[in-house]
């Protein structure tokens, strides 16, 4: 049997390791561990400041998250202000808070940055974060970088993030997907939950 050489074995690894390639391995997520981290779905910024294609993002994020409730994963919402909200003033668009097992505030671009956010991950064993959201180019980004820095595994449902500059031809997850965060579709999410083992929920 011939040995490959040390050059080969690193070739051969930084391929495997691409983000190419492993943006096209399939997912897998358990409910214990997971949660889908909605970001700064506000009328303030999906509405007032917002498009037609931030609307429609957002009513597909509130179809969504029945999926992911259904294969039993956690369903967190993040909201940005000043100060803490009580539930019924915070200014979601199309989500409502029912569906949420938790609400984030957050006073800062990146809900990662709220010790106590980060606290109650912990305590929850959460493992992979599903991000959808706005702004892609903002408060998403950041949220991913930082989840990633604290070596969570993240996964960016790509039709289920938005931002003001929507540009159809451009990719601007490319950051998110080179510093490690998967970003897939929602189809092939929603198949992952099909395919999660039976009785974990």
């Amino acid at each position: 049997m011939t040995m490959k050489n040390l050059p080969q074995r690193i070739s051969e690894a930084a391929d495997f390791m691409s983000p190419d390639n492993l943006q096209s391995m399939e997912l897998a997520f358990s409910p214990q561990d997971t949660i889908i981290l909605v970001v700064d779905v506000q009328h303030r910024y999906f509405v007032n400041a917002g498009s037609k294609h931030m609307q429609d993002v957002a009513k597909d994020i509130a179809g969504f998250i029945p999926d992911a409730k259904k294969a039993g994963i956690k369903v967190c919402m993040v909201y940005s202000n000043a100060k803490s909200m009580r539930k019924e003033d915070i200014d979601f668009f199309e989500v409502s808070t029912d569906q949420a097992d938790e609400i984030v505030y957050k006073n800062r671009t990146s809900a990662l940055e709220m010790k106590p956010f980060r606290k109650w991950l912990k305590d929850h064993g959460v493992k992979n974060i599903i991000v959808c959201g706005g702004y892609l180019s903002g408060c998403v980004e950041s949220t991913v970088l930082d989840a990633l820095h604290h070596k969570f595994n993240v996964c960016v449902a790509r039709e289920l993030v938005a931002d003001a500059a929507y540009a159809p031809n451009s990719d601007p997850t490319n950051l998110m997907r080179v510093k490690g965060a998967t970003i897939a579709p929602v189809d092939k999410i929603r198949t992952a939950f099909d395919n999660m083992p039976k009785g974990l929920t």
